[in-house]
């Protein structure tokens, strides 16, 4: 049989073999898994290729948090094309960055815990030989396992605020993100141009520390704790870091802007499906604003410049309460165009044609956030209440994004409202955030302006999130830092809560539905005449999804057995793993878990009636064919071998090829699972329209499957 593409497997991978897990856990890789080689009906478009993912772990430390050597070995083995313009405007590279550091005596203080920071080597330069290798072996994380789950956090040292991001990694570093901590710190506030660290801003830093490694002790995490603009600029930086280490025993790893940057990418990567996309990564800090382009997990262009909402705020608008002039933010508008215009970011951006553009950060969170705090219901008539009801419902099925317009509106109300204490009240701003925010959409709106952006999508992954997963690749050999997100933190959701049995038949169950949709969508002579429109509609996302929701059906059974497809659709809405879905494909691929057996979709039903109606004429038909896949593997055995099928107008058969049993040489008996899926088929057949069956048949006989065949058609 030849073997073809994969519809939702991984880039380069020219199989669907069977899924094995073979760790004495029996737990899945973040890998794409490979699964069982069927026939793939001509004529379908390739679909969307899925790269693979492995990991590491980390290990418990029970005195205090274990601090982590510094590196940033995604990095230091990264060429990024950067800019030929030089730091003079702003623009930070690695090489004006390590000049920063030799501050203070002259010695270099990235990574003053140590003396070892991350090895800076010239856009295109090779490092000397050994270099690298030399880099890695001082600075690599050393773990030791402590049991199945290791626990890991990394600290973003921000100018206007400090994150903490605490994460459980299993044995293949596969991570699940336990516990947040902000603390607005407000490093850069009173730095004189982040020329110094001013006592107050470092008191305030020290005791968000103190509390961010007492959380970390409680989960027993291992620490990393990164530094940006703010420190990076201090010329008291060395000061600041020692310090920190005295009083905490904390090491703080200072990155270039480059770094940062890339890193910001990385993190992004595992949060949205973009992998094979030529993507612009925007984001916005108190000090500096990063950009990216960045492709497969490549950045092809990486730079940070000096422009940030804290710094913008108090170089231009004051830090007081006073009403705003017309003049200063005209200053701060002209500012930010001749800083993106000297530092070649344009001419880098445009020369790379960018698919998508994708925005993260508080900054940017906060103006999203805003601008669907302000969108009015559209066609909704009624009270507050009602419209806020209609909203919420909306709401719940879009992607976090916006457009230029809603920028630009959003923009108006903020210099609307004059004084901090106005902007405070408006819907969507938090109050912290109120006296810096105009410099942050100021900026915002020029970047879009400058880089004719039309829309932004909105990361909720961002610099800390890269951080971990550039420390754990730090731990494990031949690390895939770019994985496919979705089917990663899919079979991450179906192995945390699936036995070994009940995980291998759902990879199995899923399997044979793909081979239905693909049976479904050509005819028995190749063409497609006899196929339903509903059935062609289905594209690859949509098999994605019921292949999706197929693996996840017996997540419930972790609950109890009673009414278990119920207590699946409640883990997979109320779950914060599932990255790189929108909300309404969650809410398919959750409704899909639910209505796999007993109940079949109704209008009557509030959930599924609130899907779109072209959604839910979908909908009927991936769970159609997801119901029946299920049943043919009733006893979790996985004796199916696969499932052809064959059809004309009228009548559609689905042929059921029995495993062969290696002892005896016999097929296997799957007459439960036949019987088990005809009992289906009522649904099936009022969605497809037609009439079906199920016949056994052996494969290598074809003269008897015509045989089979012809009689079911017939009758």
């Amino acid at each position: 049989m030849a073997l073809t593409k994969s519809v939702c497997g991984s880039r380069g991978i020219e199989s669907l073999c069977t899924a094995r897990l073979e760790s004495q856990a029996r737990r899945v890789t973040l890998c794409c898994l490979p699964f069982q080689a069927i026939p793939k009906p001509q004529g379908r478009p390739p679909g969307p290729r899925h790269s693979s993912r492995s990991s590491s772990s980390y290990n418990r430390q029970h005195s205090q948090p274990q601090q982590l050597p510094k590196s940033t070995s995604f990095i230091r083995n990264v060429k990024v094309c950067a800019s030929s313009k030089g730091g003079s405007n702003g623009h930070v590279d690695s090489a004006n960055a390590e000049q920063k550091d030799q501050g203070e005596g002259g010695e270099s203080t990235n990574g003053e815990g140590n003396g070892r920071g991350p090895i800076y080597v010239e856009d295109g330069d090779r490092p000397p030989p050994g270099l690298a290798a030399a880099a890695r072996q001082q600075s690599e994380p050393q773990i030791e396992p402590d049991g199945d789950h290791k626990m890991l956090a990394a600290v973003d040292m921000g100018t206007n605020s400090f994150h903490m991001v605490i994460v459980r990694a299993d044995a293949k570093g596969r991570f699940q993100i336990v516990d947040v901590e902000k603390d607005d710190v407000r490093l850069g506030k009173g730095s004189m141009g982040f020329s110094i660290i001013h006592p107050d801003a470092e008191e305030r830093a020290i005791a968000a520390m103190r509390r961010f490694q007492k959380i970390a002790k409680t989960r027993n995490a291992s620490m990393r704790v990164v530094a940006t603009s703010a420190v990076r600029e201090a010329k008291n930086r060395r000061t600041y870091i020692r310090r920190v280490k005295e009083e905490t025993g904390i090491d703080v790893e200072i990155l270039s802007g480059k770094e940062e940057a890339c890193l910001i990418y990385l993190g992004v990567l595992q949060a949205l499906p973009v992998f094979e996309k030529t993507v612009l990564t925007v984001d916005i800090g108190g000090g500096s604003t990063e950009f990216v382009v960045g492709r497969q997990g490549e950045p092809l262009y990486a730079t940070s410049l000096k422009l940030g909402h804290v710094r913008l705020t108090e170089q231009f608008l004051g830090s007081g309460n006073e009403p705003l002039q017309r003049s200063q933010i005209d200053d701060l508008r002209r500012h930010v165009r001749i800083m993106l215009a000297d530092s070649g970011v344009l001419d880098a951006v445009s020369n790379r044609h960018f698919d998508v553009a994708i925005g993260s950060s508080g900054t940017i969170e906060t103006i999203a956030e805003m601008i669907h705090a302000n969108v009015e219901p559209e066609g909704v008539e009624g009270t507050e209440v009602d419209k806020k009801v209609a909203d919420k419902k909306g709401r719940q099925f879009k992607e976090e994004e916006f457009t230029k317009e809603q920028l630009q509106a959003v923009v108006k109300k903020i210099l609307k409202a004059k004084t901090n204490d106005q902007r405070a009240k408006i819907p969507g701003l938090q109050k912290q955030r109120a006296d810096v925010i105009v410099g942050g959409a100021i900026l915002l709106e020029e970047i879009f302006e400058a880089m004719n952006i039309d829309k932004m999508k909105v990361s909720p992954y961002a610099l800390r999130e890269g951080v971990i997963v550039d420390t754990l690749s730090q731990t494990i050999e031949n690390f895939n830092q770019t994985p496919d997100i979705r089917r990663a933190s899919i079979l991450n959701l179906a192995a945390r809560f699936n036995t070994d049995r009940r995980m291998d038949s759902a990879i199995h169950s899923a399997d044979l539905a793909k081979q239905i949709l693909w049976g479904m969508q050509t005819c028995r002579t190749g063409s497609q005449d006899c196929c339903t429109e509903l059935a062609l509609s289905l594209d690859d996302n949509d098999c994605f999804l019921m292949e999706a929701a197929t693996m996840l059906h017996y997540v419930g059974m972790f609950v109890s057995h009673t009414g278990y497809h119920k207590h699946s659709y409640y883990l997979i809405k109320n779950n914060e793993h599932l990255l790189g879905f929108s909300p309404m494909e969650i809410e398919v691929i959750a409704l899909l878990t639910r209505y796999h057996r007993k109940k079949v979709p109704s209008s009557k039903h509030e959930a599924f009636a609130e899907l779109p109606p072209e959604i839910q004429t979908k909908f009927k038909a991936m769970c159609a064919i997801m119901r029946v896949a299920v049943a043919l593997d009733r006893c979790d055995s996985s004796t199916v071998e696969r499932v052809t099928v064959l059809q004309d107008l009228q009548s559609c058969v689905l042929a059921v090829t029995p495993k062969v049993d290696p002892d005896t040489g016999k097929a296997k008996d799957v007459s439960l699972e036949v019987w088990a899926a005809t009992a289906e088929l009522e649904f099936f057949n009022k969605v497809f329209k037609k009439t079906a069956s199920i016949v056994i048949a052996d494969m290598h006989d074809a003269d008897q499957l015509d045989i089979e065949v012809s009689k079911s058609l017939s009758s």
